[in-house]
């Protein structure tokens, strides 16, 4: 019986330490592949709605701009948490600025839209943070600058704006129309929304690759 015992102890023994050693061999097998750069998860990989949801797109109107209001406008969008992955002074001629709001082109509105828009330089900036479409949405305010008086005080349209159009800001409104607008101003990843290279006249581009 003593014999038999210790030859069910011995197997018994075998068998769980094979267990063990097949077990430790997948965790090693995971940890390696985990620590290994070429099986990483790539962020360019991920649905695209989930990247578009953190980028959004804000132009300093040329009201705004020759006011001065920029260096406000930009230390407001940082200490609000957004980052700015890209930034520059651009210049707007008339077939820029029709290009840019063609989706209004049937609105009264338009004409007056595209020679304010083309009337100065504006600055603009590409930004991103989690949720950042509707962040900035809140910040900037509703678009008639005396209904965000009322609505919407410590809003930079309510400080800075004068009408529907010299508003101070703009802020992509969809997930479409941030890529559209990117496109524009930086550059993007179809051809069909690139802007014609006379058409935006660059002033001054700054990249933060270190934020992208």
């Amino acid at each position: 019986m003593t014999i038999c015992s210790d030859r069910i102890y011995h197997r018994v023994f075998c068998v769980v330490g094979l267990y063990l050693f097949v077990g430790l061999a997948v965790l090693d097998a995971t940890a390696i592949l985990l620590s290994n750069p070429a099986t990483e998860r790539c962020p360019e990989a991920d649905h695209d709605e989930s990247y578009q949801k953190d980028i959004t797109l804000a132009i300093v109107k040329p009201d705004a701009f020759l006011a001065a209001h920029v260096d406000d406008i930009r230390q407001e969008i940082l200490h609000a948490g957004l980052q700015i992955k890209a930034e520059g002074e651009f210049v707007l001629d008339k077939a820029s600025a029709e290009l840019f709001y063609r989706e209004h082109k049937n609105r009264n509105f338009f004409p007056h839209l595209v020679s304010f828009m083309s009337s100065g330089p504006v600055y603009v900036m590409l930004l991103s943070g989690r949720d950042a479409i509707k962040k900035w949405r809140l910040m900037i305010g509703p678009t008639d600058p005396e209904k965000a008086r009322k609505d919407s005080p410590l809003s930079i349209r309510a400080r800075f704006g004068t009408d529907n159009t010299r508003n101070a800001v703009h802020g992509s409104d969809s997930h479409e129309s941030v890529l559209r607008e990117m496109g524009f101003f930086f550059g993007n990843y179809t051809e069909e929304s690139r802007t014609p290279a006379d058409a935006c006249q660059p002033v001054t581009v700054q990249d933060h690759p270190d934020e992208l």
